[in-house]
């Protein structure tokens, strides 16, 4: 038997994963996301039990402060979609992360204008499982805390508003919508 046999799934010792074919490497895309999401619930729910509500908001706010504006820097670096817009923001939140965790629509209204549209949203169906009423707090707040920081990174001015977060409580099949403007 050979060593590729042994591993099996056509890798061996020598395998580069940049070598795997496209369809596998979008769907590793994928589960790299979501595990992404996972951890981000996985630690605010064990703050949360050990501490209470409070602080894990508090520490969440303080992570996604960081990461958001971390991710959009990285991410519009590297596809050079920094050009201080609101398209330059919904550009690069078409190929975040979010972006295979998530079903959205982007309806471009100008270059310094736009409405993000989402209609599936893991967080919001776990925390519709969990009860609690907590969809409103997360969506309007932490969740529209972490947009406005990674618009940030393109313009200061680009404001982030909930047209309607969470919508789908009231129920829609929006989970929620938001206003990307400059000015």
């Amino acid at each position: 038997m050979t060593e590729k046999e042994i591993y099996g799934a056509g890798l061996g010792p020598e395998s580069d994963p940049r070598d795997l074919p496209k369809d596998k490497l979008v769907g590793l895309l994928h589960i790299y996301a979501r595990m992404y999401q996972e951890l981000d619930s996985m630690w605010f729910m064990s703050v949360r039990e050990r501490t209470g509500e409070t602080d894990a908001v508090v520490c969440g706010a303080w992570v996604w402060e960081k990461q958001s504006k971390q991710e959009a820097k990285r991410l519009s670096r590297y596809m050079g979609t920094n050009d201080g817009s609101v398209s330059g923001v919904v550009k690069t939140l078409q190929i975040s992360p979010l972006a295979f965790t998530h079903d959205f629509q982007v309806d471009l209204i100008s270059e310094d204008e736009a409405r993000v549209i989402f209609t599936r949203c893991p967080s919001l169906e776990e925390m519709e499982r969990e009860g609690g009423g907590r969809g409103g707090t997360f969506c309007e707040g932490l969740s529209r805390f972490a947009k406005q920081q990674f618009a940030s990174i393109f313009n200061s001015e680009i404001k982030v508003t909930p047209l309607q977060a969470p919508a789908k409580l009231h129920g829609t099949d929006i989970c929620c919508q938001w206003q990307f403007k400059t000015g």
